[in-house]
């Protein structure tokens, strides 16, 4: 986790849940937001974190993209979601037909 995502978990929204701004700096005109492998959608122009990601229509199949705008600027941008599926697996008791 980087050192910015680690200070933004630290404020916390009226309900508790941790909130997530990415920096809003640009000397030049460029957006310096952090929108790569977010745990949710990051707008690329105005910072604003996606809670409802979940409703966008990423077409068939866990991964893909979706053309939305932002909730909080409206501008257009692109979301890509990406699935990462980890698997766990431990040994099977098997039965051996004594008693105690």
């Amino acid at each position: 986790m980087t050192e910015y995502q680690l200070a933004a978990m630290s404020r916390v929204g009226e309900h508790g849940e941790p909130i997530f701004r990415a920096p809003s700096v640009g000397c030049s005109g460029e957006t310096t937001h952090d929108t790569d492998l977010q745990p949710q959608p990051v707008c690329p122009h105005c910072g604003h974190v996606e809670r409802d990601a979940w409703e966008w229509n990423f077409g068939p199949g866990m991964e893909g993209e979706a053309d939305v705008d932002c909730a909080s600027c409206g501008e257009p941008f692109v979301c890509e979601r990406e699935v990462t599926i980890y698997y766990s697996t431990k040994a099977a008791l098997v039965a051996t037909g004594e008693t105690s």
